[in-house]
């Protein structure tokens, strides 16, 4: 049986709207790398960005040359 595909796949999607959140993540980014810990929850409902803000924090984790932990 064939996945169902997305009529976008393949298509850039533009992250509009969440500077805020994405600044305060960046922020937790940069105490990481200087050694201080923070948690941050990412909740909402289905189809909000959720995952969306997590991979743009992730995308700016990898152009600052971080990598995950070892073993990845």
């Amino acid at each position: 049986m064939e996945e169902p595909r997305s009529l976008l796949a393949g298509v850039p999607h533009a992250f509009i709207g969440r500077d805020v959140e994405l600044a305060e993540l960046a922020a937790g980014l940069e105490d990481a790398i200087g050694r201080r810990g923070r948690l941050f929850l990412i909740t909402g409902e289905p189809g909000i960005g959720k995952t969306a803000l997590a991979g743009q924090l992730a995308a700016r984790a990898r152009e600052g040359g971080m990598t995950g932990p070892p073993g990845d």
